[in-house]
């Protein structure tokens, strides 16, 4: 039930914050007229040199602060700003009104680079070879092959496994197993498929010459790993039937929420984090950075029973920049915006996701892998820090302008990250990374005793963020593609 009631206050909000007329004045993504590419492709910014303070139309160098003003254009592009720029390490404001609450309460995190490259890049295909060298790190004792079907034993396992009940950990470490709501429903499921299920013996195949095989794979110590490749992904789990389920789920009404976060990883974090880092070293694949770990385990939905507990971390491709997790996709942007959808990145994420135990790697998945072209400009020249806070504001008011009732959640900006994001270059130029101010806002549901929103911890959605990006090179608002995810760098 409280997932349901989240998932309902989350669509809420974007309704309420999203949903809004499209100012007149947009504070708009690129659209292509050439300036952005034209500082792409100008010539780097010398090392060791200073961006000036901001200053007024009359040359005062007390710039104003980024709230003051009511000029409801973005501020332009600074062509005198040189080389390190001066970042605060911290921002607070507040920009609510009295139908919208939204705070600014952020630490300014950049990765303590002084240069700013620009990469050109394009999408990878998985090669038959980068299959190969990952499923012989992982799976060295394949024995037998088959197809994605399960067996008469896997069936008759789930069936004897139904009737018992779901597993459930005790205070005291003991194991118990106890009904839940769709347990008659999965006791059928099972007894209707066994009937027309085929042993395992009879579903094996002998291995495949000069071929790495996909599906489920026969190990020489009677387990079975799942092994998949595509052109975008490569994924092994040693554990055919297990899902990787991260703590931050809520995946399933079976899991009792006291029970669901008790985990028990047998490694530390730090361990956890060297065989990780270790395992892409042996592989080969470089420039890949953690931006987020957390305990998981992994979940039989054939025994309704936990195979084992580790610690799950994803890697992005740094290109020098801070990386970011997206924590929630589907919330990616406050704003409805008309955007030159022609003119935006279609490139996805690329990620990798590995799960330890304290025996090894137990779980590894790549997904749209990215190849590094060339570099196109080692240090270009960023906006002063201060021009970007002024159109962050603008931005954000634009917004909000047009709400015109009270809304049930309110949003604090609680990270601002100097990261990078996909942006597709004009006339064919290719797509580069391009350095972006991702800001990174939490959100707080409205307290039901005041109906206040009030920013109180206990109501903050531990998994659900927003987040807006602004071009670090020219100010303007960053489209996050259709598919609904963020990019990280």
């Amino acid at each position: 039930m409280k997932r349901i009631l989240t998932l309902l206050l989350a669509a809420l909000m974007l309704c309420t914050l999203a949903c809004q007329p499209t100012p007149e004045e947009d504070i708009v993504v690129n659209k292509g007229e050439g300036t952005l590419e034209e500082r792409i492709f100008a010539s780097p910014v010398p090392i060791e040199t200073e961006i000036p303070a901001p200053t007024s139309e009359d040359g005062d160098e007390d710039a104003p602060s980024p709230t003051s003003g009511d000029n409801e254009e973005l501020l332009p592009y600074s062509e005198g700003a040189t080389g390190t720029l001066t970042i605060p390490e911290h921002w607070t404001d507040d920009l609510s009104n009295e139908y919208v609450k939204v705070r600014i309460d952020a630490d300014i995190i950049t990765s303590g680079q002084t240069t700013y490259p620009v990469y050109l890049v394009e999408e990878k295909t998985f090669s038959d070879e980068d299959y190969a060298r990952i499923f012989q790190s992982l799976i060295p004792d394949a024995v037998k092959y088959r197809g994605m079907v399960r067996s008469y034993e896997e069936y008759e396992l789930q069936l004897e496994s139904a009737v018992r009940g779901a597993e459930k950990r005790n205070a005291d470490g003991s194991i118990s197993y106890v009904s839940w709501p769709q347990q008659q429903n999965a006791i059928e499921s099972a007894q209707k498929y066994l009937r027309g299920a085929t042993h395992v013996e009879e579903l094996y195949k002998e291995l495949p010459a000069n071929i790495t095989p996909k599906g489920i794979i026969l190990r020489s110590d009677g387990t079975e790993a799942l092994a998949i490749h595509s052109s975008d992904r490569i994924e092994i789990n040693l554990s055919n039937n297990g899902i990787v389920q991260p703590q931050s789920w809520r995946a399933s009404e079976l899991w009792d929420e006291d029970v669901y976060v008790t985990y028990h990883p047998e490694i530390t974090e730090a361990e956890a984090q060297a065989v990780a880092e270790q395992f892409l070293q042996e592989l080969g694949i470089e420039g890949m950075s953690v931006v987020h770990y957390e305990p998981c385990r992994v979940f039989s939905p054939i025994t309704f029973s936990v195979e084992s507990y580790g610690y799950l971390f994803r890697f992005t491709r740094a290109f020098d920049y801070m990386g970011y997790y997206d924590s929630q996709p589907g919330l990616t942007g406050l704003f409805s915006f008309e955007d030159d959808t022609a003119y935006m990145a279609t490139l996805q994420k690329e990620s990798i996701e590995v799960y330890v135990t304290h025996e090894g790697v137990h779980y590894f998945m790549w997904k749209n892998p990215l190849e590094i072209v060339s570099c196109v400009n080692e240090n270009v020249q960023l906006l002063p820090f201060e021009d970007i806070q002024s159109n962050a504001v603008k931005l954000l008011k634009a917004g909000f302008a047009d709400t015109d009732s009270k809304s049930a959640i309110g949003v604090c900006m609680a990270e601002m990250i100097l990261s990078v994001y996909p942006q597709r270059l004009a006339d064919n130029q290719g797509t580069v990374m391009v350095p972006m101010w991702l800001m990174i806002f939490d959100v707080y549901l409205i307290n039901a005793d005041t109906m206040v929103v009030d920013f109180d911890p206990k109501l903050k959605q531990k998994n659900y963020q927003i987040f807006v990006g602004i071009n670090a090179i020219d100010g303007s608002r960053v489209a996050f593609a259709e598919s609904g995810t963020s990019y990280s760098g």
